[in-house]
């Protein structure tokens, strides 16, 4: 029974944070949570070149939980502090709000900045890179003092301008070829990002993975940059596993170009691909959990079409998919519980989420 209590209220605050997917910032076409990825890949490559904590977890979480508390602050507040790292989790959302440490400046300047360079993006599509640091230079957001400087804050920018790109790309398993959810919007890669971590902190909190959550943190922010140059390919688009590590690797290296800490943040992502430690899996777990959440949260708002009613859906072309509607999946929701469920095998605690997201209701 404290297990079905604890599952409930991590998926309770994850199902309240959700909604960020939808909340729009000033800019209708400007998510929350895209925002808010937007500000933890600044929180990234700023912290790479210009080292300015090591506590960058503790930036993301200020810059991910601050948001939520902005939704509802009372309720915000009696579902944070009832989590077992709710405390911590709410110190410092009110430290980055008193504004007095490195942490909370480090957020607050990411989560500016992230405004200002949206919105020269938004305006300038297709600019280069060279014109976008000179406008950015020109209008004064940013105010190099030395060479060092230009080059770091180039890099910092050829980085950010590479995974704004993810604000406006959707999940693939949400599109028209397959499950084609019935939606003018569907989630964005950016947005599944910040689902992630969120998703982390609190199964963290309630069960205590033993991982270093800090670096899983840093890990699920930039776990789909690949994605920015091959685009987000599912288990039914004709590639196979080892293909698309090889080519997703190749895309990560890419992005990550000439980040100071371009080495460390590739060996996380080798190993989050290869689950070849705990920090690694559990991130790992979150990714893929985080997608069936998002299914089941499509299907209790009746967004996804029936089984019966999805012609052009290339997943029910799978004879393993076929199986399972054959041995009683009746849902699309069914459909990723069943694909999924093996993959959570070493981790009771996560079979037992899944089995109450299948069973319950969770949208907040």
């Amino acid at each position: 029974m404290m297990e079905h209590i604890k599952i409930k209220k991590a998926l309770d605050f994850y199902s309240f944070a959700n909604n960020l997917k939808e909340e729009n910032t000033f800019d209708k076409n400007e998510t929350i949570a895209n925002h808010i990825y937007g500000s933890l890949i600044l929180a990234i490559a700023i912290n790479s070149e210009f080292s300015v904590t090591k506590e960058l977890g503790k930036v993301i979480r200020m810059i991910a939980l601050s948001y939520v508390e902005k939704l509802d602050t009372k309720k915000f507040f009696d579902m944070v502090m009832n989590l077992e790292e709710g405390p911590k989790y709410y110190s410092e959302v009110y430290e980055k709000k008193q504004n007095y440490t490195k942490e909370a400046q480090l957020a607050l300047k990411c989560q500016n900045l992230d405004t200002k360079l949206t919105a020269i993006l938004s305006e300038n599509p297709n600019i280069s890179l060279e014109q976008f640091y000179n406008l950015v230079v020109s209008t004064g957001i940013l105010k190099p003092t030395n060479n060092w400087e230009v080059g770091r804050y180039q890099e910092v920018l050829r980085f950010y301008q590479h995974n704004h790109s993810l604000k406006h790309k959707n999940r693939s398993g949400w599109d028209k070829t397959h499950w084609n959810v019935k939606s003018t919007r569907i989630e964005k890669i950016a947005e599944h990002v910040y689902g992630t971590i969120i998703l982390s902190l609190v199964l963290n909190s309630e069960f205590d993975f033993k991982v270093d959550i800090d670096e899983v943190l840093e890990t699920l922010v930039v776990h789909e940059i690949g994605e920015i140059l091959i685009g987000d390919i599912t288990p039914f688009d004709n590639i196979t596993p080892e293909q698309k590590a090889q080519i997703e690797h190749q895309a990560m290296s890419k992005v990550l170009g000439n980040l100071s800490i371009r080495e460390k943040l590739l060996k996380q992502l080798v190993a989050f691909d290869n689950k070849s430690n705990k920090n690694a899996q559990f991130a790992l777990w979150c990714d893929k959990l985080e997608a069936d959440l998002q299914s089941k949260i499509y299907q209790e708002k009746n967004l996804h079409h029936s089984l019966d009613d999805n012609s052009d859906n290339i997943v029910l072309k799978s004879s393993r998919v076929q199986e399972m509607i054959n041995n009683g999946a009746q849902t699309a929701f069914d459909i990723w519980y069943e694909w999924d469920k093996d993959k959570f095998a070493e981790s009771p605690i996560l079979i037992k989420t899944l089995r109450y997201v299948k069973e319950n209701k969770i949208t907040y």
